[in-house]
């Protein structure tokens, strides 16, 4: 029997069977990292939603809110995986829902940041993204638009004023962010319903449309940022 025939049987032979050839001083690496999302409950016939986490093979699940009476949804990992960004329907300044913090095993739930023009409520807000580095949170306010928390100033800044956005989303360097927008259908009758995606350079404010279809909605970058879907 020749080697290519021995491999050839040796690696046929595990398709069917499902033998791994690593031996024990070279083990099959493990995939790292673990799921957050949010699961529709419903508690004392009140339906809502609860954030949970879990380990990518489904195992390990964990329940991390329980706001009583109070949704809790759109939940995002800052990149160093220690904490959660996440909407719930918690009273915020004029809204019904507001943006909160976790730690990643689910303590020390706390407003992102509190309104200091609204009597101490926190920020209203949905759709809350980490930068890549951390340092900054983007989220759609209740005035549909875009802003962005920075942690280190401890401030809010509008990203855009005079129209309609919804969906932030970083680029992966963290310059800009994409989103979509009514702001070529102003003036229009189908201001209600049509959207485009923009970019906006978050240093120079400079803005470039991306599509013009009237239908498109929530940006994704590709990891190389040379690509929007």
């Amino acid at each position: 029997m020749t080697i290519r025939t021995f491999l050839f049987t040796i690696s046929f032979a595990c398709i069917i069977s499902g033998c791994d050839l690593l031996d024990d001083n070279n083990p099959k690496p493990e995939i790292p990292g673990k799921i957050v999302f949010s699961k529709i409950e419903n508690a004392n016939g009140n339906a809502g939603t609860q954030i949970y986490k879990m380990n990518t093979d489904g195992s390990g699940l964990k329940k991390l809110t329980n706001f009583n009476k109070n949704s809790a949804f759109e939940p995002s990992w800052s990149p160093d995986g220690s904490k959660i960004v996440f909407t719930t329907s918690k009273k915020s300044s004029v809204h019904s829902s507001s943006i909160y913090l976790m730690n990643a095993d689910g303590s020390n739930k706390r407003p992102m940041k509190i309104n200091d023009n609204e009597i101490g409520l926190p920020y209203t807000g949905r759709h809350p993204v980490w930068s890549p580095d951390g340092s900054k949170i983007a989220f759609e306010s209740g005035y549909s638009s875009i802003r962005v928390y920075d942690f280190e100033a401890d401030s809010v800044t509008n990203v855009n004023n005079s129209w309609g956005a919804w969906d932030p989303a970083w680029s992966p360097d963290g310059s800009k962010l994409a989103f979509s927008t009514k702001a070529a259908y102003a003036d229009s009758v189908r201001s209600g319903y049509y959207r485009d995606i923009y970019t906006i350079e978050l240093e120079s404010g400079r803005l470039t449309r991306i599509t013009e279809t009237g239908n498109a909605v929530e940006p994704k970058w590709s990891p190389d940022g040379r690509f929007i879907s």
